[in-house]
């Protein structure tokens, strides 16, 4: 080989080199920097999104540059427009109502992902949607994101034609044949033409306390069609239970049977604060065995009565779920006594006691501690 192309040879290897070392060259560098978006604070609590101050490091040191390049933030399909002060911080408030971890895309002013000076992409900002912790509390209550998909199924369902439809079909199934059997009932019944409304005797109770209750059918039915829970209003529990028991105490009394001097009654009236609890649940629990064999709920004033209370010791617990609380108060049944309590809810030990007065003996006549004596 001559000396000619031999040179030539190391020349053109000296130039391949040297091509190769400016490619490595100017590839490292893309592959060597890291450049990310981070979030201060990087948790959100989705009821109440706090401002999350935003920084673009590069090779852990600010990119102030980059980040004056951020115009908008996008996330799914929302978009958030940041602050800038006079210190070049960069802030923005993320949306609610959203839930684990959120992916934030960086935009510029013309709605391009960012790109630092060497046109390095800014990878997405990341930030977890939590909950704050909170204290535990007896009753908790359904999380916010059920609450959020619980209502969006609610809207879901009564955007649907034929959602109206099922429900008067549903209440006319259930209503046509009671009609039916109360007018056959007043057509034929010897009885009713003898009472002032033209009735069968109870049965105008009936009516009330059946159409009542049917109400309530209907919100447990829509509940079940739409996977959640669909309250219905306090009022109308309030109603329902007020004629409820209306309707059954009254047919004790038309049923003609004789009072039973061996047990006695508890009667009384429950309160929130200064107010009545409606809808309250009161359970009579023995003492001596923790079993709770009476329970009411309270009307609309917030009374509430159990006759045919065995002779016992009991705690009168009464609950109420909204708002939550409690209260309770001791009574001693007596054969004949006729007890009427006060309970306040949310008192921490007995709300009140019973006074002189408080227990009558068969004979009505009280002795000093509000029993009566033989």
């Amino acid at each position: 080989m001559s000396s000619t192309t031999r040179n030539r040879i190391i020349g053109l290897a000296i130039i391949v080199v040297a091509v190769v070392g400016v490619v490595l060259y100017k590839a490292l560098p893309t592959n060597a920097q890291t450049i990310t978006a981070t979030g201060t604070p990087n948790t959100v609590n989705p009821s109440k999104p706090e401002p999350v101050k935003l920084q673009i490091l590069k090779d852990n040191a600010q990119d102030a540059a980059t980040l004056a390049k951020v115009k908008t933030l996008k996330v799914g399909t929302e978009t958030v427009t940041p602050t800038t002060d006079a210190q070049g911080n960069v802030t923005f408030t993320p949306p609610a109502n959203l839930a684990g971890q959120q992916s934030f895309n960086l935009l510029d002013a013309t709605g391009k992902p960012v790109t630092d000076d060497k046109n390095n992409a800014v990878p997405p900002l990341q930030l977890t949607y939590a909950m704050p912790n909170a204290v535990a509390s007896p009753t908790p209550e359904i999380s916010w994101l059920e609450k959020f998909n619980a209502q969006g199924r609610q809207n879901t369902l009564t955007n649907q034609p034929w959602y109206y439809w099922v429900i008067i079909l549903v209440f006319l199934s259930l209503s046509i044949p009671f009609v039916y059997a109360i007018t056959r009932a007043i057509l034929r019944s010897r009885a009713t033409f003898r009472t002032p409304s033209g009735l069968p005797v109870g049965s105008f109770r009936a009516i009330l306390a059946y159409t009542l209750v049917l109400f309530l059918g209907l919100y447990v039915l829509v509940s079940l069609l739409a996977m959640t829970s669909f309250p219905p209003p306090e009022f109308l529990l309030g109603i329902v239970a007020t004629v409820v028991g209306f309707y059954f105490g009254s047919r004790t009394g038309e049923e003609g049977g004789a009072i039973d001097t061996r047990v006695g009654t508890v009667r009384g009236i429950v309160r929130t604060g200064s107010r009545p609890a409606v809808g309250a649940v009161v359970k009579l629990r023995v003492v001596a065995d923790k079993t709770e064999p009476y329970s009411r709920i309270t009307d609309i004033d917030g009374r509430f009565s159990v006759n045919g209370v065995r002779a016992e010791k009991y705690q009168v617990i009464a609950e109420t779920k909204s708002p939550p609380g409690t209260g309770q108060q001791e009574v001693i049944v007596s054969e004949g006594s006729d007890h009427e309590i006060e309970i306040i809810i949310g008192a921490s030990g007995p709300s009140g006691a019973s006074g002189p007065s408080g227990a009558r003996g068969p004979s009505g006549a009280s002795g000093p501690s509000g029993a009566t004596g033989p």
